[in-house]
């Protein structure tokens, strides 16, 4: 399988679901340009909060929240 192929959403699922409960929030940040990181964010249920830049470089990344 390749890029597309849904393993990313089945390994992040899993994740997130022994995790269920435990926290009030999960934060996930992405590169701002990674519209295939974000689709899979939102797919999971993540929402999008805001823009960051969080390093040195000035690289723009994306902040999502998960209720």
């Amino acid at each position: 399988m390749g890029i597309g192929q849904g393993y990313a959403y089945e390994a992040a699922a899993k994740l997130l679901h022994a995790y269920q409960g435990k926290f009030s929030y999960i934060a996930a940040i992405a590169d701002a340009d990674n519209t295939a990181s974000h689709g899979l964010l939102n797919k999971l249920g993540f929402g999008y909060i805001g823009k960051a830049v969080l390093n040195n470089d000035g690289t723009a990344l994306v902040v999502f929240i998960l209720e």
